[in-house]
């Protein structure tokens, strides 16, 4: 949103990130081997058939209009990894050299509770109007 040549609203962005870097459903086909200008991965998962109508229904748009030379790569990497629900994590060895940076993001999500001790009303920042408890 801060490029000078990217002048779009943020629903706009919002459309166009989700477009670029959320992918579902994308596996490894195992029986292509991976050269110069192939990609062994292909959309095969149970994920993708939802993830094609959520794309051409509910969030229509394009990812052409995002700017990819704003964001450096360890960005990209973790914009797919946050968005998305399929993720490649089996070990291919280069992981030191091209997702080091990104260690931070690759941890185990754990949910958190909703077991907190509330003092005067308040939540960490955040006033509560009612108890949940009732």
């Amino acid at each position: 949103e801060n490029t000078p040549t990217y002048d779009y609203d943020m629903r706009t962005l919002t459309v166009a990130l989700l477009q670029r870097f959320r992918q579902d459903g994308i596996q490894r086909a195992y029986n292509v081997a991976e050269s110069p200008g192939v990609i062994p991965y292909s959309p095969t998962g149970f994920q993708f058939p939802k993830f094609r109508i959520l794309l051409s229904r509910l969030i229509p748009g394009n990812a052409f209009t995002f700017p990819n030379s704003t964001l450096t790569r360890e960005e990209r990497c973790s914009l797919h990894f946050m968005l998305s629900s399929s993720l490649d994590l089996r070990v291919r060895g280069d992981e030191s050299s091209v997702c080091n940076n990104l260690s931070q993001y690759r941890a185990q999500r754990f949910r958190r509770s909703a077991n907190v001790e509330r003092k005067g009303g308040f939540v960490g920042d955040v006033e509560v109007l009612e108890s949940f408890k009732a």
